[in-house]
C-alpha cells in the first residue's frame, strides 16, 4: 500500500489528473495524513534552524542591555521581524505538523464541497459532503504534500548552507500555498465532477476559507490541548459518531465499487461493467479513460447504446462534432427513444454545429414537440432557425426557452437557467417584430 501511494504521490508531478483519479480509486487517508504531517515537520524544522539566527542577535544578554531604556524603564527588546510572525505559528511550533493541517480539514475542504453543490446545483449540501468530503479530503492531504515536499526540501538545503532571511521563509511558504492551490482545482474538479471556471471559484473560496480559519484557530490555539484529553475525545466520538461514519465512508464506498466493478470487467462477455467504470471516470472529467471504457462495451456489444451515447457526448464536449454525430446516430438506430428522446435533441444540436441545417430543425423539431419544456433543446432550435434567417419563428423559440427555465423543477432549474439565459442573449439581437 505504501509503495503504491508513493507512485500516486510522485505521479502528481506529471500526470496528475490520472493521479487524482488514482487517489479515488486506491489512495489512503492514513497515507496522505502522515505524508502531510511529515512534510510539514521536515519544512518547519528546516524554516526554525534556517531562520533562528536571522532574527535575533548572537549574543542576545549583550544585546539586550545596548538597547536603550523605554518609558518602564527597562531596556526595549529588538523588535521580530514581522515576516516570521506571518510563518511561525504554523512552522515553529513543536506540533506545527499537525496543527498546519487543521484549517485545511475544518475549512478548507468543506468549503471547497460545499460551494461546488451550491453552485451546480448537486442536491442538498449536507448529503453531498457526507459523500464527498472524505474523498476530497485525501486529495487535499496528498497534493498538499506535493506541492510542499520540494518547499521542504529546498529548505532544509538552504538552511545546510547558512542561514537565510526571514523573507525568503515567508516567500517559500507563499510558494507551497500557490501549489497547493493550484493542485486543488484540479481536486475539486476530479472529485466533484465541475468545469474548470466552478472548479477555479470553488477553490479561491475555500482558500478564503481557510485563511479566516487559520485566524480562527491561532485566536482558540492556546485552548486546543483540551481537545487531547482522553475523557473529552471518548465523550466527542459518542456524540458525532454517526456524523463521523458518515464523513469517512465516502471514499471507501467508491473503492469498494470501483473494485466490485473491476473485479466484473474478467467476464469478457460483460460491457456493463466497462461502461459503470467509464461514467465514474466521466464523471471525474477523466475523459481518455471514460472513452477506452466506453469504446471496450461498444466493442464487447456493438448495440450498447448508453455507452454509444456517452461517446456521443464526450465528443460533443471535446468539440469533435463529426464523432459525436456518429455515435448519436449509433444509438438513435438502436433506440430512437434512448434516454427519453434526448438523443434527439443532442443529435440536433450537433448536426447544427456541423451546419447541416435542415437535419438540426427536423432533429430538434421532433425533439420539442415531445418535450416542449426542455430549454436546451428550444435554444438551439432558436439558433438553428436564426441561422436559417427565420428571425419571428426564432424569437419565439428562444421565448420558449426563457419561459422553460423559469418553470423548471427545482432539481433542473440550475441547468436550465443556463439556457434560458443564453435564449435572453440571443433575444436582445433579434429585430423587435
Amino acid at each position: 500500500m505504501v509503495r503504491e501511494n508513493l507512485q500516486i504521490l510522485l505521479e502528481l508531478y506529471y500526470r496528475p489528473a490520472h493521479a487524482l483519479s488514482s487517489i479515488l480509486d486506491r489512495g489512503s487517508v492514513l497515507f496522505a495524513i502522515l505524508a502531510a504531517i511529515l512534510t510539514n515537520v521536515v519544512l518547519g524544522l528546516a524554516l526554525a534552524s534556517g531562520t533562528s539566527h536571522a532574527t535575533l542577535p548572537p549574543d542576545l544578554p549583550a544585546a539586550i542591555s545596548q538597547q536603550p531604556v523605554g518609558d518602564s524603564g527597562y531596556p526595549q527588546l529588538p523588535s521580530v521581524n514581522p515576516a516570521r510572525r506571518l510563518v511561525q505559528p504554523y512552522f515553529f511550533s513543536p506540533l506545527s505538523g499537525v496543527t498546519v493541517l487543521v484549517p485545511v480539514a475544518l475549512f478548507f475542504v468543506p468549503a471547497g464541497v460545499i460551494i461546488v453543490a451550491l453552485w451546480d446545483g448537486l442536491g442538498g449540501v449536507g448529503v453531498v459532503l457526507r459523500r464527498d468530503y472524505m474523498p476530497m479530503l485525501a486529495c487535499a492531504l496528498m497534493t498538499w504534500t506535493a506541492a510542499y515536499a520540494p518547499v521542504a526540501l529546498l529548505a532544509a538545503f538552504a538552511t545546510g548552507a547558512g542561514s537565510w532571511p526571514p523573507e525568503a521563509a515567508l516567500a517559500a511558504v507563499a510558494a507551497g500555498q500557490l501549489a497547493f492551490l493550484a493542485f486543488s482545482i484540479g481536486s475539486i474538479r476530479t472529485v466533484m465532477g465541475t468545469n474548470w471556471g466552478h472548479a477555479v471559484g470553488a477553490a479561491i473560496g475555500a482558500a478564503i476559507a481557510m485563511g479566516f480559519g487559520q485566524i480562527a484557530y491561532s485566536a482558540v490555539g492556546n485552548f486546543s490541548y483540551i481537545f487531547a484529553s482522553p475523557f473529552v475525545l471518548f465523550y466527542g466520538y459518542m456524540l458525532l459518531q454517526q456524523d463521523i461514519r458518515s464523513l469517512t465512508g465516502g471514499l471507501s464506498s467508491r473503492q469498494g465499487l470501483r473494485r466490485h466493478l473491476e473485479a466484473s470487467t474478467l467476464n469478457p462477455r460483460d460491457s456493463d461493467a466497462h461502461y459503470q467504470i467509464g461514467l465514474i471516470y466521466q464523471q471525474r472529467r477523466n475523459y481518455p479513460e471514460a472513452i477506452a471504457r466506453f469504446e471496450k462495451a461498444v466493442e464487447i456489444e456493438p448495440t450498447e447504446t448508453d455507452a454509444h451515447y456517452q461517446l456521443g457526448r464526450i465528443a460533443r464536449e471535446q468539440k469533435r462534432f463529426a464523432d459525436a454525430r456518429k455515435h448519436f446516430a449509433a444509438a438513435l438506430a438502436v433506440d430512437p427513444n434512448h434516454t427519453s428522446g434526448e438523443v434527439w435533441r443532442d443529435l440536433g444540436a450537433t448536426d447544427f454545429e456541423l451546419g447541416n441545417l435542415e437535419q438540426a430543425l427536423a432533429e430538434l423539431e421532433k425533439y420539442t414537440d415531445r418535450r416542449s419544456y426542455d430549454s436546451e433543446g428550444l435554444y438551439f432550435l432558436g439558433m438553428t432557425l436564426k441561422s436559417m434567417n427565420r428571425p419571428s419563428d426564432a424569437r419565439e423559440a428562444f421565448e420558449r426557452a426563457v419561459e422553460a427555465a423559469k418553470t423548471a423543477p427545482s432539481h433542473l432549474r440550475r441547468r436550465a437557467s443556463k439556457w434560458g439565459g443564453a435564449a435572453r442573449t440571443e433575444l436582445r439581437t433579434l429585430p423587435k417584430s
